[in-house]
C-alpha cells in the first residue's frame, strides 16, 4: 500500500513539473503559444442522400430476408395443413378400432362370467329341460373336481 502511494506521489510530482515547464514556455514566447493552444477538429459530414440510401438499402435487405422466411414458413404450413386431414382420418380410424376392441373385450368378459345359453329353434321342452339338468350336473361335477384339486395341493 505504501509503495503504491509513493509511486502515486512521484507521478504527481512529475506532472506538476511538466505543467510548470509548459507554463514557462508559453509565457516566454507569446507568439508561439497560440500555435500550442490551437485544436484541430475534423468532422466528416455525410450527406442526407447517403444516409437515406443506406436506410433504404437496410430496409430492402431486411425485407428480402423476411420474404424468404415467409415463403419457407408458408411452404411448411402448406405441407402440414395437407397432412392434417390424413392425421384426423387416421385418428378417427384408430378411435373406432379402440372402441371396437374395448367392446369385444367387454363382450368376452361377459360371456366368461355369464352362464352359457344355448337356444335351439327346433328344440322341444323335454330337450331344453334335459339340457338344463345336464348343465347343472356338469357344474356340480366341476365343483367337486375343483375341491379335490384344492385338497391335493
Amino acid at each position: 500500500m505504501s509503495r503504491s502511494l509513493t509511486t502515486c506521489v512521484s507521478l504527481l510530482k512529475s506532472i506538476v513539473n511538466n505543467a510548470s515547464s509548459t507554463n514557462e514556455i508559453l509565457r516566454s514566447d507569446p507568439n508561439n503559444s497560440a500555435d500550442y493552444l490551437k485544436t484541430h477538429r475534423v468532422f466528416e459530414l455525410i450527406t442526407e442522400y447517403d444516409v437515406e440510401q443506406a436506410r433504404i438499402g437496410q430496409i430492402q435487405q431486411q425485407s428480402e430476408l423476411l420474404q424468404k422466411l415467409y415463403t419457407k414458413i408458408g411452404g411448411k404450413l402448406n405441407l402440414l395443413s395437407g397432412e392434417l386431414p390424413k392425421l384426423q382420418q387416421q385418428r378417427a380410424l384408430l378411435q373406432a378400432r379402440l372402441e371396437r376392441n374395448n367392446s369385444s373385450i367387454r363382450d368376452e368378459e361377459s360371456l366368461e362370467n355369464a352362464e352359457e345359453l344355448v337356444t335351439m329353434s327346433n328344440a322341444t321342452e323335454e330337450e331344453v329341460s334335459k339340457l338344463q339338468s345336464l348343465k347343472a350336473k356338469r357344474l356340480e361335477l366341476q365343483k367337486q373336481l375343483d375341491s379335490i384339486n384344492q385338497q391335493d395341493t
